[in-house]
């Protein structure tokens, strides 16, 4: 008999969420080991409005179904977040949206990688084995993992659009030979080990699945991860449950133990994103990944004892101009615009207290070595960041608009664009610019932007992976150039960058290319996002972690960790 949960709360929501937990004698069984890690339990992570599971098929290119893979799939390369994180030398603290310097890289599905200019090798490691549950026993057997396995996941990613766009112009050719895998291409980059290592976003799956549509279903969905698929009600939640034979082991105050700690693993749906407050104030939720800085004041009161571990992410927001219409195919005009942007009224709008966002955080994150400090940049630079609206009239009056111009900034319905609409649009107002909002349904927005029928638009920045960002929305050839910029030296950097195999050059390569996108302004950057990872006292062996490969890992962490109900009884819950 299943337990149903039911968000009561009517205070503050006008519906309630139901859930099912998974077997009542499973989700109360609780064993400690030697009073260390507490074995057995179910984890509820907090709910993500607006991420809904899509198709499982990662052909189909839905990035927003890792979620729901992460703990059943696995990537061939993860963090080595044991060694390195907060938990181990606290090199990399594994939060930074965006790549992973490869040094605190390790093999998960694979042994190890050799990377050269015309092929990738990944050795598969030996000894692991596919988990199909007992209704997927009938057409799949619980076999060890092989290298043609590996082979035909990639094979099948790449006959969808990610993949196609990503192989594009290399005329790969995947392959293998014993327990090798082997990635031939024409047309090197260095990113292309990274990103079909870590970021693809299709964990890997068998290929029985393949077989009679299996692999758009997620009831049959096989991995070899800490857990396996149990159920998923669509609008209600996504249910998961203990893989009693994982290989995977971790280390807890020196000694190893065998994962997974918990037997169950529970991730609501929600339409609204007050589920996700209301879940963790009411200790609903065991923990929740990025809980934006609007939410914090209320859980500060509300809920004092949860433990919030609150900081700037590397990615945020942008108004793109187009750059192929006048007036912003002006170099001259788009810098005077940023000259009279006041970009702290963005920064203020993102409810952030406590945690100061960087300003210049665009296009590279200051966490990386290719970053040059605000201090640093050339005086050409530097003065694209010092507010002065009277000295940005004079720019656009010497650009051959003294008396402004109009400009259209197409939006879809959506509260935060608006509210940054508004400021930009009060700003620009004293630079004799006018700025007017058109506002769209999605999908004719989304034509709009396809069709770049724009002036400006909005454009999400994640600034995080350079290698993999910079090219990708401004080169010619960039699959996320809404902004048509087209400019031959950024090519040629971009080119270079990619082709680079020895990290100091590379990196000296990305800082020139980020001063000449600051140069030339292709957009306005707003501000990053803050978030906190939240999490309550009785969650043990989590140290806010949240990128241990580099898509949208928020789900993977919290499998490593397990429930103590002695502290979550005391607390009275």
């Amino acid at each position: 008999m299943r337990k149903l949960f039911v968000f009561a709360l009517a205070i503050t929501l006008a519906a309630g969420l139901g859930f099912a937990s998974g077997e009542e004698e499973t989700s109360a069984a609780a064993t400690m080991s030697d009073g260390g890690p507490i074995y057995g339990g179910t984890f509820t992570l907090a709910p993500r409005w607006g991420n809904k599971p899509g198709s499982p098929d990662p052909a189909d290119g839905q990035g927003g179904r890792t979620w729901y893979h992460e703990l059943i799939q696995e990537t061939p390369m993860i963090g080595d977040f044991d060694t390195f994180g907060p938990r181990g030398s606290g090199e990399w603290d594994f939060k930074l949206i965006g790549a992973i310097p490869m040094k605190f890289i390790k093999g998960n599905l694979i042994e190890n990688w050799e990377v050269d200019q015309d092929k990738i090798t990944w050795t598969v490691k030996k000894g692991i084995f596919w988990a199909p549950t007992e209704s997927q026993s009938a057409w799949m057997d619980a076999r060890e993992f092989t290298a043609e396995d590996l082979a035909s996941d990639l094979r099948h990613w790449a006959t969808g659009p990610e993949g196609a766009r990503l192989l594009a112009n290399k005329d790969a050719n995947i392959y293998t030979s014993g327990d090798d895998v082997i990635i031939e291409f024409v047309e090197f980059d260095f990113i292309l080990n990274a990103t079909l290592g870590l970021s693809r976003p299709g964990f890997v799956g068998a290929p029985e699945m393949l077989e009679d549509g299996r692999i758009a279903r997620w009831e049959d969905q096989v991995g070899t991860g800490p857990f396996m698929f149990a159920e998923y009600v669509p609008d209600q939640f996504f249910r998961m449950v203990k893989n009693p034979n994982y290989r995977g082991t971790t280390m807890v105050d020196g000694e190893e133990y065998q994962l997974p700690f918990l037997d169950e693993f529970i991730i609501p749906l929600a339409n609204d994103e007050s589920f996700e407050e209301a879940a963790l104030r009411t200790g609903i939720a065991d923990g929740g990944p990025s809980v934006y800085g609007t939410h914090w004041d209320t859980l500060d009161r509300t809920a004092p004892d949860l433990i919030q571990d609150r900081l700037p992410i590397s990615f945020g927001g942008t108004f793109a101009f187009n750059t192929s219409k006048p007036p912003f195919d002006n170099r001259d005009v788009r810098r005077a615009l940023l000259v009279g942007t006041n970009l702290d009224d963005f920064a203020a709008q993102r409810g952030a207290k406590g945690v100061d966002l960087p300003e210049h955080w665009w296009p590279i994150y200051p966490s990386l070595a290719s970053y040059t400090p605000q201090s640093e940049l050339p005086p050409e630079t530097a003065m694209l960041y010092e507010y002065d609206p009277e000295k940005a009239k004079q720019m656009l009056a010497d650009a051959g608009y003294p008396d402004g111009f109009t400009v259209n900034f197409y939006t879809g319905n959506w509260a935060t664009i608006l509210q940054q609409a508004a400021i930009m649009k009060d700003q620009w107002a004293k630079l004799g610019v006018e700025f007017n909002i058109v506002v769209n349904d999605g999908a004719i927005h989304n034509q709009l932007v396809k069709e770049r029928a724009y002036d400006m638009t909005r454009m999400g920045y994640g600034s995080g992976n350079p290698v993999r960002d910079m090219p990708n929305n401004w080169a010619s050839w960039g699959t996320r150039n809404q902004y048509e910029f087209n400019d031959p030296k950024f090519d040629e950097l971009a080119r270079a960058m990619q082709a680079e195999l020895d990290a100091d050059k590379r990196d000296a390569i990305i800082k020139e290319a980020a001063v000449h996108i600051l140069n030339e302004v292709p957009a306005i950057p707003l501000a990053v996002k803050a978030i906190s990872q939240a999490w309550w006292p009785w969650v043990k062996n989590y140290y806010g972690e949240f990128r241990w490969i580099n898509d949208d890992t928020y789900v993977m962490p919290w499998g490593w960790a397990w429930i103590d109900p002695s502290i979550k009884q005391e607390m009275g819950f």
